[in-house]
């Protein structure tokens, strides 16, 4: 009887394991960075991208920090769309960002 049981969980261990492995990493991917005016002097810029690997269909925290490389990174956050879309707007005066879900990979941009 003992046995039957050690085998169930096993089993449910194994299957459990191996969903998560096969399950894809969700990720961030840059579709734009760029300023909201021409005006160099302007700081503020607009991040949007999107979330993907993301199976079931909900909103999820993007975090975004803005001069990533400066004495003071900024840190910004966001929502996306259920789609996994989502547009921020950022200070930035080295016109560098990068975003993230929690401690997930990272994808950087930069402003031309």
């Amino acid at each position: 009887m003992l046995s039957k049981k050690l085998f169930l969980f096993a089993s449910v261990f194994l299957l459990y394991s191996v969903g998560i492995f096969a399950e894809e990493p969700v990720k961030v991917v840059t579709k734009s960075f760029s300023r909201v005016t021409d005006n160099k002097n302007n700081k503020v810029a607009e991040f949007c991208g999107q979330v993907e690997g993301q199976k079931v269909q909900k909103r999820i925290i993007v975090d975004v920090i803005s001069d990533p490389r400066s004495k003071k990174p900024t840190p910004f956050s966001t929502i996306s769309q259920k789609d996994g879309s989502f547009c921020i707007l950022i200070t930035t005066y080295m016109g560098e960002a990068i975003a993230r879900i929690g401690d997930g990979p990272k994808t950087e941009a930069f402003l031309d």
